[in-house]
Formats: structure tokens, sequence, C-alpha cells
């Protein structure tokens, strides 16, 4: 189990301006100076020109490529819990497909309405969130 009481120390004593190389007999004190003055140094980060916008737009194609794949998939699940749920409510509810015909109307249309509800999502408010970063 990890001494966070230790690192504490440690960094405490860093912080101070002590060094710890004098304690070679404890493991990691080498490991922790060395990585404490790392940290002091300022990263080199040159970012080229126009990077951020050549990322979004990067972005914004690979959501266009994958939308087919989102769609499909998504298909495809509810596809798969309907025949799932349907099967475990016609197992321990026999009289459930009498039922589930006599209201087949409102079951179409939540269905409709979960679909135009992801669409309209999609379309709506995802889409303009990836175009804004565009």
């Amino acid at each position: 189990m990890k001494n966070f009481e230790k690192d504490r120390e440690w960094q405490d004593r860093l912080d101070a301006g002590q060094s710890l190389r004098h304690d070679k007999d404890e493991p990691g004190t080498q490991a922790y100076q060395l990585l404490y003055e790392a940290l002091k140094q300022e990263p080199n980060t040159n970012t080229p020109e126009g990077f951020a916008e050549r990322v979004a737009q990067q972005a914004v194609a690979r959501s266009a490529r994958q939308g087919n794949g989102f769609w499909l998939l998504s298909f495809t699940l509810i596809t798969l819990a309907s025949i799932v749920c349907g099967g475990l409510l016609f197992y321990l509810y026999p009289d459930f497909i009498p039922l589930l015909r006599s209201q087949i109307s409102i079951w179409g249309f939540a269905g409709l309405m979960f679909v135009i509800i992801q669409v309209a999502d999609y379309w709506l408010i995802q889409r303009k969130q990836l175009l804004k970063l565009s």
C-alpha cells in the first residue's frame, strides 16, 4: 500500500528547498527528486498555426463518418432490447401478446416519438455543437 504520509513529507521538504538525494537508503527518493525537478521546467509547447481549427474540422468529419454507424447501432440495440423484453414479458405474462395487439397504436406512437427525439437531438443539438467547434 502506498504511504501518502511519506510522499507528503518529501513534497514538503522539496518545497522548502531541501534535497532528497541524501536519503539513498529510502527507495523512491531519487525518482521523486528527479520528477520534482522535471515538473519545475516549463514545457515546450509550440503548437502550429491553425492547430485548433484543424482538430475541430477532423472531429466534425469523424462525426459525420460515424453518423451512419450510430444509427445502425441504435436501431440494432433497440430491436434487440425489444425482442428480449418482449420475450421476458411473454414468458412472465402470457396474456402480453393480446394486450400488446390491443395497444399497438400506442406502442407504435411511442416508438415513433423515440426515433423522432433521437433524430432531432442529433440534427438540432449535437451536430450544431460540433459545427461550433469548426
